[in-house]
């Protein structure tokens, strides 16, 4: 019999129904990640068989089998598993006829439990005996090997493993039913001790005597025939009397004594629940103080640990982005100085500029006047000449000079002609191969084009968002103020209603009920605005303080009726509640008495909602608080008053003359430690609320940073692109062209200006040619007005040309000093930039710094958010324990207080019972000694009263035949003084009781015999049965363990000197070598050694499944591989379910279930053959003990 299908629905994690199919007869594996469910398929397993202790499947009680405990609407949790009985020959008896049993169980919110075999309701035990047929018996699983069992069976003493052997060989059971056989020997022989005690010390004797008192009472018996009969007569009839009133006070003394014994059996249930109880308080108390002391403790160093360590990431990100923004801001005033600098350069360079030009100016005319004046002083010298000759020729020589000058420009002109035409061709060959090129450059051109227009746009966008790192800093240290103080509050809380939780009112109803209609405890209701009169406050309300406020009499009904409280309350319905309150009169006669500073009535005193007004009057409306004692006293007793009174401390004068007070408690009273509660509940929620709203809006700013973060790479991104485009664009062929013809152009335009410059020059010279040739005819006639008039205008020329000479001095001195200038500020605004470029890769340094340590903030406020939730949750776990610890002490206090109750109405009974006892102890011990006396009684007591018989109390009348019997009694009184009236009867039941015990002495001897004849023979069979089963065992060991471990061996030996029954211990042996102690193997070793140990016992009796949860926890990949393949070697006929998260071990399962954890539920995906891969969203980890990170190992 194997699984061949599991259904499970609604249990722990698998909240839907899911369908575990395809299960393979010999070897199925489970794996997944930690807390996705692997065990729990183990735990449903578990189930079905019918496992009543809880704990082997990590749960206190059936409700938490459900998922989430039914709180998620799943009120159910169904396992239904279908077994294949292909093989009739390991059929459990009386279902061979079956080729499936399908076997479900069902348990529900509330505690109904449900077992179903093949779709019909059974009971547990048919369950029960279903399974142990087959050898699964879940409560003793011998099948069912978890990793604990391991531990346990490395630490066996010899005894201990000896029982194993006994357990595997079956022997186990007859060893206890020897003992019980041993013991009913041992009562048998004390009854046969018994037996002849009794007849040594009391029958023999005693028949003895009553044999001869037995012819003497014969004798005796002939000659009182008539007494006897009148005797008998006067016997029935007060023995009827005495019967009556006896057997009626018997029933009732019956009836009282069942109450007093049930009572009794109450009482002795209830203390061995106390004792559970107060097991299970202890328990939750060693558990507290555990987790106190260890991980909480640890926790909670760790939480401080990371909290200083997030403080200290947090200081130097913060330091770090202050470096930043002061690198920055040394950029922006180095660039604006550059601005400056280069703003002053272009002035100046402006400034130069302007004066080499007046220079070049300058110069240009200093030298036409220079020769002007030379050609004046020639002329001048050429006109004074007395030869004609000599004058014509200086004319000639200036003519002769302009002449060659005009055929230097002509060459040049034509060179320069030349140039351009070479120019023009140039830039036509460039114009045509540029053409070509032009798509290509419209394309790059799009290209630029959009990726400037995408930054621009990002860039817009980006400064449109307007989240800054400061907002974001400034929220997050808001949060964490904000935590700490929530924490604070809540602890301080919570320490104050745990303190105060016997003040609670607590109630459970089940079915639909409005819990609004329960207002609550008086003194939750009020508040108090002047501290100082709580305690007067509390003194008048007293007891009220603590009555529970509903809206009707039907509400307070139902509460209790079907609440359940744990405690006895008293209910205030509003609209039946009778409201009484002092008059106004009464109280401004008061206030006029005392002063209204001094006096008010005490509802005037509490805050409280109107709605409550008429449960407010009935606690508070008749009392009146006063300042002091001296107040108190003349209005309490005012005959025009005359009401009670209570002072500030706490002191009550009644009109009735009653005073109460004196010293008061040391502990704060109760309503204002309410009050505190209910301010520190009030405190604790607005600061919650201020903690909520902070975390949305950094939620809301968080997003808003990362679509910074976002838009800022992607901004870079596009600033990337575009400079890539723009060079691409630039170094395109079509650009590398546009520059060349560019250049071409330039140097054409320059060659036409050039061209344009000597053209016009050559016409001037021609020109002057002309005029020259002229002066040379004209020389003759007007040589001396020309001389007078060159005089003049050489004088004049000397003169500009002084002028000018002064100020060409004065230019280069402005000049040199603009040039100094100048190079200065060309030299600051080089050291500008360089210093500019400094910053500049400082800041991209010190950001790349910043981002590293704002990554490592992020890891580390993950990290200490990460510790201090689980902080919280241990917190949380830790109140939940006090808080079932204040449970189970009610509990207790109320099985203490169920147990006093009870013992109290024991003693009215007895009393009652003694009382009536000792009322019908006369007539009870007539009869009994009339039937010990007269045996006949009970034989003729249905005579009594019949009429025509010898007891006809009619027709007899009683006081006659006493009195005749009396008479009669006198006569024969000395007789009777000799004989015993009994003998007869005594004698034959002493007779009677000696033959009967003789027959029971003589079976119990024959019995004894057998039992011990029994015991001899199971003892040799057992004997040869544990010596067959240890040597196959100890083969089959050593077969394991060698397979396991190559190069070792194993045995079960019996200990030195000593028999295989007395005890057996585990030897190892190393290449041969046997080791001393098992102490010398690792640990991996000694679980495969215990693993191995259990796999031997297993194998010599199988069962049809094994379940193995994580038996190769402690060992390495290689010892696990050896595992799974000797299962699947040694164990053929069993099915085996493993959970394992190692390769090595569901490498060698025929069939792979994996777990996931999706959405809070558990689901599983079958995975068939041997080679496959896992996903990597979920493949299995191994995790260290140590609680280190997860290695992912993916399954191939």
């Amino acid at each position: 019999m194997h699984i061949k299908q599991v259904i499970v629905d609604g249990f722990k994690s698998y909240a839907n129904r899911v369908v575990i199919d395809g299960w393979d007869p010999q070897f199925n594996a489970i794996t997944g990640l930690n807390g996705s469910g692997k065990s729990n398929i183990l735990d449903s397993i578990c189930f079905v068989l019918g496992i009543s202790q809880l704990k082997q499947v990590r749960a206190n009680n059936l409700q938490e089998l459900v998922y989430k405990q039914g709180q998620s609407r799943v009120t159910k949790a169904t396992v239904t598993i279908i077994f294949s009985n292909s093989d009739k020959k390991r059929s459990p008896p009386g279902y061979e006829k079956y080729d499936e049993i399908t076997v479900s169980r069902q348990v529900v919110i509330g505690g109904r439990n449900k077992y179903m075999i093949n779709g019909r309701t059974v009971q547990l035990n048919r369950v029960k005996n279903l399974f142990h047929s087959v050898q699964l018996n879940v409560n003793n699983p011998h099948f069912l090997i978890m990793q604990g069992r391991i531990t346990k069976v490395i630490n066996m003493k010899p005894p201990e493993i000896l029982s194993m052997i006994e357990e595997a060989a079956g022997t186990r059971m007859y060893e206890n039913r020897k003992q019980l056989a041993m013991k009913t020997i041992q009562k048998k022989q004390i009854k046969v001790e018994e037996i002849n005690k009794i007849l040594k010390e009391d029958i023999t004797p005693s028949l003895d005597k009553l044999r001869k008192e037995r012819s003497v009472y014969m004798q005796w018996t002939a000659n009182t025939q008539e007494i006897e009969r009148l005797e008998r007569f006067v016997i029935a009839a007060t023995f009827m009397e005495q019967s009556e009133t006896s057997t009626q006070t018997a029933d009732k003394v019956q009836e009282l004594q069942e109450e007093r014994e049930a009572l009794l059996e109450d009482n002795k249930n209830a203390v061995q629940e106390k004792a559970d109880i107060e097991k299970k308080i202890r328990e939750f108390t060693e558990r507290k103080t555990k987790q106190m002391e260890g991980s909480f403790k640890a926790i909670e160093k760790g939480v401080t640990e990371l909290s200083k360590d997030l403080v200290k990431h947090t200081s130097v990100w913060e330091h770090k982005k202050q470096e930043i923004e002061s690198e920055k801001k040394s950029l922006k005033e180095a660039q604006a100085a550059a601005k400056k600098l280069d703003k002053s350069v272009k002035t100046k360079q402006a400034e130069l500029d302007t004066a080499t030009k007046i220079k070049g100016e300058t110069e240009k005319k200093q030298k036409e006047v220079k020769e002007k004046v030379a050609s004046l002083q020639g002329q001048q010298i050429g006109i004074n000449m007395s030869d004609n000759k000599e004058e014509q020729g200086s004319l000639t020589n200036q003519l002769m000079e302009k002449q060659r000058l005009a055929s230097q420009l002509e060459a040049e002109l034509t060179t320069c002609q030349k140039n351009k035409d070479h120019l023009k061709t140039d830039l036509k060959k460039q114009t045509k191969s540029m053409k070509p090129q032009e798509k290509e450059y419209k394309s790059l051109r799009k290209s630029f084009e959009a990726a400037k227009t995408k930054q621009t746009k990002l860039a817009k966008k980006l400064e449109g968002l307007g989240a800054s790192p400061e907002e974001t800093k400034g929220l997050s240290q808001q949060i964490y103020k904000l935590n700490q103080d929530f924490t604070k509050k809540k602890e301080a809380y919570d320490a104050l209603a745990a303190e105060m939780s016997r003040y609670d009112f607590k109630y459970s109803i089940a079915g639909s009920f409005d819990r609004k209609k329960v207002k609550g405890l008086v003194a939750k209701l009020i508040s108090i605005p002047d501290p100082g009169t709580t305690t007067a406050v509390e003194v008048s309300a007293g007891g009220k303080l603590f009555q529970v406020v509903v809206d009707t009499e039907s509400t307070g009904k139902a509460l209790l009726q079907r609440a359940k409280l744990q405690r006895r309350i008293t209910i205030i319905p509003l609209n039946k509640i009778a409201s009484r309150s002092l008059s106004p009169e009464i109280v401004k006669e008061a206030q006029r008495l005392v002063g209204s500073e001094n006096a008010d009535l005490a509802l005037s005193m509490v805050g409280y909602d109107d709605k409550l007004q008429r449960a407010m009057e009935y606690v508070f409306g008749n009392t009146i608080i006063c300042r002091d004692s001296e107040c108190a006293r003349k209005i309490t007793f005012h005959p025009k008053i005359r009401t009670r009174t209570v002072t500030l401390d706490g002191d009550v004068y009644d009109p009735r003359g009653t005073l109460t007070g004196g010293g008061t408690s040391r502990k704060a009273s109760v309503l204002s430690q309410l009050q505190k509660l209910s301010i520190l509940e009030h405190d604790m929620r607005e600061t919650e609320a201020k903690l909520r709203k902070a975390k949305e809006m950094m939620l809301k700013i968080k997003e808003k940073v990362d679509s910074i973060k976002e838009m800022r790479m992607q901004l870079g991104l596009a600033a990337h692109e575009m400079k890539l485009a723009e060079t691409k664009l630039n170094e395109c062929p079509y650009m590398q062209l546009k520059k060349t013809m560019d250049t071409v152009a330039e140097s054409l335009n320059a060659c036409t200006q050039e061209y344009d410059e000597k053209s016009k020059e050559l016409k001037e010279v021609k020109k002057k040619c002309k005029g020259l040739e002229a002066s040379i005819k004209d020389f003759e006639g007007q040589r001396k007005a020309k001389q007078k008039e060159l005089e003049k205008e050489l004088k004049k020329s000397k003169k500009t040309l002084s002028v000018m000479t002064t100020e060409l001095k004065k230019t280069e001195q402005a000049l040199d000093k603009l040039n100094m200038e100048l190079q200065a500020l060309n030299d600051e605004k080089k050291s500008s930039v360089e210093q500019m470029s400094k910053i500049a890769k400082n800041i991209n340094l010190l950001e790349d710094e910043e981002s590293k340590l704002s990554d490592a903030v992020a890891r580390a406020k993950e990290r200490y958010e990460e510790k201090n939730n689980l902080l919280e949750e241990k917190k949380k776990s830790l109140a939940a324990c006090d808080q079932e610890i204040r449970n189970l002490g009610k509990a207790k206090n109320k099985i203490d207080k169920d147990v006093t109750n009870r013992e109290l109405q024991v003693k009215r009974l007895v009393h009652k019972i003694n009382r009536m006892e000792s009322e019908a102890v006369e007539a009870a011990k007539m009869v009994k000694s009339l039937t010990k006396k007269h045996p006949w009684i009970s034989q003729e007591s249905h005579l009594f009263g019949k009429p025509n018989t010898d007891y006809d109390f009619k027709r007899t009348n009683f006081k006659t035949a006493r009195a005749r019997l009396s008479k009669l009694q006198k006569i024969q009184d000395d007789v009777s003084k000799r004989i015993n009236k009994k003998a007869m009867g005594m004698f034959e039941r002493a007779e009677q009781e000696c033959q009967d015990l003789l027959r029971k002495r003589e079976q119990i001897k024959k019995d004894k015999e057998k039992i011990h004849q029994v015991i001899d023979e199971l003892d040799t069979k057992k004997n040869e049965a544990l010596e067959n089963t240890w040597k196959k065992v100890n083969k089959d060991f050593g077969s394991i363990f060698s397979a396991c471990l190559p190069g070792t061996s194993a045995r079960l030996t019996p200990q030195e000197g000593k028999s295989v029954l007395e005890g057996l211990e585990v030897k190892v042996a190393f290449n041969g070598v046997w080791k001393q102690s098992l102490s010398e193997l690792s640990g991996g070793q000694r679980s495969l050694l215990a693993l191995s140990l259990i796999l031997a016992l297993l194998r010599f009796k199988p069962a049809p499944m094994y379940i193995l949860d994580e038996v190769d926890a402690a060992l390495d990949l290689s010892h696990t591989q050896n595992i799974g393949q000797m299962l699947k070697k040694h164990f053929p006929q069993s099915q085996f379910v493993v959970v394992s998260l190692k390769e090595g071990m569901f490498n060698n399962a025929n069939v792979i279930f994996r777990t996931k954890f999706v959405d809070g539920v558990s689901t599983v995906r079958k995975v068939k053959g041997v080679s496959r891969t896992f996903g990597k969203e979920n493949v299995p980890t191994q995790t260290s003990r140590r609680g280190g990170k997860s290695k992912r190992s993916q399954i191939r």
